[in-house]
């Protein structure tokens, strides 16, 4: 072999080596060649992850069958940057499809898909209760209290067996409070104006029983019940007047002042109550310690000018963030202890909620089920302090968080239940629950939704196990 037939052997693999390697280096760091540009560029992937395993993927006509989804979890790499289209499917369950954008080393999440059975098929509990327009389930879901507004009667019933084990003889029954014991509750009777207690075979008329446990130096005008709560350990009241807030034990009529500080509303959380005063300004009180802290936030001086409105405390579930609601003008105020301070979040609102997990607020503005996000969320490439309606038309009054903090239950005018994802990603998820609907409670410890249509109690179970 001659020197120059070595040389050109050599250089050539020299040249296969640095295109080999260099081809290497681009794989290893994500760069595939795309065939539509015919450029190398940087890729991403997809990951999903479902209610259920042993579903079907499509994405843009490449089909991932069974033996890829044995878990509920389906990574996808090397998908150049670009708009895609998959759908997920399982017989017997609605599909769900979704189009996205693919960015250079990114994944794009969907961590929160759920398939839900095709046809819903709930229990029914009861059926044929023609002057039934309402129903309250207790903590624990053992019993329900129906009120009959045709045969003036308040029944509790064991959701267990079905058979009935008190009634009262009222007409009307609204706003049916439990307390923890799961037998015990109060509720107003808007015909007499009173609220009741009950309690086994004892029922005291809360709102005689318990001015009378007040000083007489303290003027009746000033007895008058604002805010009405079960205290969280015992079998009383915390109940807040336009003196004070005070705890009452309706076995013995017995009142304890807690605070003295003039409320303008207020909300039992936890083990704490948290106040807000005439001027605005946020308290909370420990129900074990009794201490009283002024909340390390700035008044809303907003207040001071509407102390004649009716006004609401939401708190979210970690104590981080609260919200104040003006039922009158229907604004809607935020403060978080890390900003310090109340602002504006928005107009026109009804039915704010925080979500289960802090990190979300869901309201409705105008009939659109909107999202204000508190904290960042990447998989959803949301911003904190980002609001965002969700593209549904529909006309939406009232919202209820999934307990998977991805999903809404979203109540109509027109009495339908739809199941909402908060994903604004199109297509938007809207499902139909049912139509006619009077009343509905979503209970998260034992994902169930009870719902009362035409008369029948109807209760769909939520579990969907893996299959």
């Amino acid at each position: 072999m001659t020197t120059r037939t070595r040389a050109t052997i050599f250089w050539f693999f020299v040249f296969l080596f640095i295109v080999g390697g260099t081809g290497t280096i681009l794989f290893v760091s994500g760069y595939r060649l795309n065939l539509e540009t015919g450029k190398i560029e940087k890729v991403g992937g997809a990951f999903l992850k479902t209610n259920l395993s042993n579903y079907d993927v499509t994405l843009e006509g490449k089909y991932f069958s069974k033996q890829y989804t044995v878990t509920n979890e389906l990574f996808i790499p090397s998908l150049t940057p670009g708009i895609y289209t998959f759908e997920v499917k399982k017989d017997g369950y609605h599909p769900w499809k979704k189009q996205f954008t693919v960015l250079p080393s990114i994944v794009t999440s969907f961590k929160s898909i759920l398939l839900l059975p095709n046809p819903l098929v709930p229990e029914t509990l009861f059926q044929k209760m023609s002057g039934v327009e309402s129903f309250f389930i207790s903590k624990n879901t053992a019993n329900i209290l129906l009120p009959d507004t045709r045969e003036k009667s308040l029944a509790l019933y064991s959701l267990d067996t079905g058979e009935i084990i008190k009634t009262v003889n009222e007409k009307d029954a609204k706003h049916v409070t439990w307390f923890s014991d799961n037998t015990s509750f109060f509720y107003t009777a808007p015909a007499t104006k009173s609220i009741l207690f009950v309690s086994g075979e004892k029922t005291v008329n809360i709102t005689t029983a318990f001015p009378r446990s007040l000083p007489r130096t303290i003027s009746p005008l000033k007895n008058t019940i604002r805010n009405i709560y079960p205290h969280p350990f015992e079998k009383k009241l915390i109940i807040q007047t336009n003196n004070g807030i005070y705890i009452f034990d309706p076995l013995t009529t017995q009142s304890v002042v807690l605070t003295d500080i003039t409320p303008l509303t207020m909300v039992v959380q936890g083990s704490s109550i948290v106040f807000l005063d005439n001027e605005g300004q946020l308290y909370s009180e420990h129900l074990i310690t009794k201490n009283v802290n002024k909340l390390d936030l700035e008044a809303l001086p907003f207040v001071a000018s509407h102390t004649k409105d009716k006004w609401s405390i939401i708190t979210s579930p970690d104590e981080k963030t609260f919200v104040l609601f003006n039922n009158v003008s229907r604004e809607l105020f935020i403060a978080t202890k890390e900003l310090g301070k109340f602002s504006l979040l928005d107009t026109n609102v009804a039915s704010p909620t925080f979500a289960f997990d802090s990190r979300k607020l869901a309201y409705v503005k105008n009939n659109v089920p909107t999202l204000y996000w508190i904290a960042k969320d990447e998989g959803l490439r949301k911003e904190a302090e980002q609001k965002d309606a969700l593209h549904v038309e529909l006309p939406v009054t009232n919202l209820t968080w999934y307990r998977d903090n991805a999903h809404l239950f979203g109540y109509t005018s027109k009495k339908e239940l739809y199941f909402l994802e908060t994903d604004n990603r199109t297509p938007f998820e809207a499902l139909l629950i049912d139509t006619e609907i009077l009343d509905y409670f979503y209970h998260e410890d034992s994902n169930a939704l009870f719902y009362l249509n035409s008369g029948n109690l109807l209760k769909l179970d939520l579990n969907f196990s893996n299959n």
